[in-house]
């Protein structure tokens, strides 16, 4: 695991060594204070930023916990495929290959309760609204939606997705959330206080996935990077391209992250590089 320093591009950390693992998923702290790793082994791991330094012992062997309490946890059994922090900070949600999405105590990584059910599954991606009220997570063809404080489920959405739906992300108004996968290089958007498809799918990547999906933090665009290697802006009010594609990718991409400021748009892909695009060109 690496830093870097957006404003230089140059490396400012790494973790302290390089497990035989694969890290999956990883997600900062809103006060940027902490970073989470997911890792394809069921692990999760959380560093302090400034030293990039494990936050704490291991309890299990599996999961670094950075104020240890209580029991080890129970993690996941499989890898861990997705992280999101609660805008508070206070929570962590995890997704896993073993079809579960759970939510866990920033300041412990004690479980929040039970793994969220109605999974079965495996579960890709999760994505807690702005004000944090609602939780979205990915089982299969479905998105799922909980209450982003207690984990009650709240419902899903009833899309007619094609196939497994990888990726979503919520607009900053916290009403549209955009969902994406295996599912014949669309993009759908919902309206989660109705449960209902905001006019027609996004359409505009060659091949059949979709992997990834970010909304600028302003709102007015937002981002998709598909089969075809190609990252492409679309325009949320109109949902047309806002824009030619980006260039410079050596393989596909499978997340996206806006800056806080919105002004710049990383990339990794799977050339093992990162590119950054500034918004404002």
């Amino acid at each position: 695991m690496r830093l870097w320093d957006t404003a230089t591009g140059h490396a400012v950390g790494r973790s302290p060594a390089a497990p035989a693992e694969q890290a999956w998923a990883v997600a900062f702290h809103p006060r940027g204070r902490l970073v989470a790793t997911g890792w394809s082994d069921g692990a999760i791991r959380v560093f302090r930023t400034d030293a990039f330094q494990p936050a704490g012992e291991p309890p299990d062997g599996r999961t670094d916990a950075f104020q240890l309490t209580g029991e080890p946890p129970d993690g996941h059994t499989e890898g861990v495929t997705a992280l999101a922090f609660h805008p508070r900070g206070h929570l962590l949600a995890s997704a896993g290959q073993d079809g579960t999405v759970r939510l866990w105590h920033t300041g412990t990584l004690q479980p929040a309760g039970e793994p969220l059910g109605g999974i079965g599954d495996p579960a890709h991606a999760v994505a807690f609204s702005p004000d944090g009220r609602l939780l979205a997570g990915t089982a299969g063809r479905t998105v799922r939606l909980w209450d982003g404080e207690t984990g009650r489920s709240v419902g899903y959405l009833p899309g007619d997705h094609s196939g497994s739906v990888h990726a979503v992300a919520f607009h900053p108004g916290g009403r549209l959330l955009a969902a994406a996968g295996y599912d014949r290089n669309q993009v759908k958007l919902w309206d989660v206080t109705t449960g209902c498809a905001v006019g027609e799918p996004v359409r505009g990547h060659r091949g059949d996935h979709v992997w990834a999906v970010a909304f600028h933090p302003g709102g007015r665009f937002f981002a998709t990077a598909g089969d075809d290697l190609a990252v492409r802006l679309w325009d949320t009010a109109t949902v047309r391209p806002a824009g030619e594609p980006l260039n410079g990718r050596t393989g596909h991409v499978s997340s996206l992250a806006f800056h806080p400021r919105g002004h710049l748009l990383a990339a990794p892909d799977a050339g093992g590089t990162v590119r950054l695009w500034s918004t404002a060109s």
